[in-house]
């Protein structure tokens, strides 16, 4: 069976955020690897997902088994790649990280800062884009039922690495330090969640994070 990896980074971060766990699933079952890269302030989130449904199309090509790993807003960024691909692969697995389906609180004192923000057309696609992710999420993340698996012949499953440590005191309840625990657990029953106590950015560093991924990559 031919299994890849595809990547996808959070917010402010960008495909070098994958090194560490690259490196240690080299160690794992041979498959192959790509990282998406966008920048959310620069690009709408449907732009963004549009782009990466075509990467990610190409990349699969011959693949048998699919994992899409998202941190952060990339694990939501994963939720409608993975359901809008027309390629005939069996096996869809997604990982994801610290990833708030729940939607993301500014932290105290942010809502000052938009409306200036606001003023320059690019920087304005930021907040847009977090403004979408609920909705984003209500929508896709009940789309892996019977019905939509027997229309399209595929196994999804889904796994979500939960982060609770490491909290901001900016942020006015239980959170990783950028995203609130809460946000990451609007999760319906069918996926499996995973929970750490790690910060939103140690996940990425984690033996924990590789550790799910290479079961994962296992099956």
């Amino acid at each position: 069976m031919k299994k890849g990896i595809f990547y996808l980074h959070g917010a402010f971060s960008t495909e070098t955020s994958w090194n560490y766990l690259t490196d240690q699933l080299e160690k794992g079952p041979q498959h192959v690897w790509a990282k998406g890269h966008y920048n959310i302030v620069q690009e709408t989130i449907n732009e963004i997902v549009e782009r990466m449904v075509r990467n990610v199309e190409e990349f699969a090509e011959n693949l048998d088994h699919l994992i899409l790993v998202g941190h952060s807003i990339g694990g939501v960024i994963a939720l409608p790649v993975a359901v809008r691909l027309t390629k005939n692969v069996k096996y869809v697995d997604l990982v994801s990280l610290s990833t708030p389906y729940g939607g993301v609180k500014l932290p105290w004192g942010a809502a000052l800062v938009p409306p200036i923000l606001l003023r320059h057309t690019t920087s304005g696609h930021f907040y847009h884009n977090v403004a979408q992710v609920p909705s984003i999420s209500r929508r896709y993340l009940g789309s892996y039922n019977e019905e939509f698996i027997f229309e399209t012949g595929r196994v999804y499953e889904h796994w979500a690495i939960i982060t609770e440590g490491g909290g901001s005191p900016l942020i006015s309840e239980p959170n990783d330090g950028a995203i609130s625990v809460e946000s990451q657990l609007c999760l319906p029953p069918t996926v499996v969640q995973v929970r750490v106590d790690l910060n939103h950015f140690e996940i990425l560093m984690s033996p924990k994070s590789s550790c799910v991924i290479m079961n994962v990559l296992c099956k």
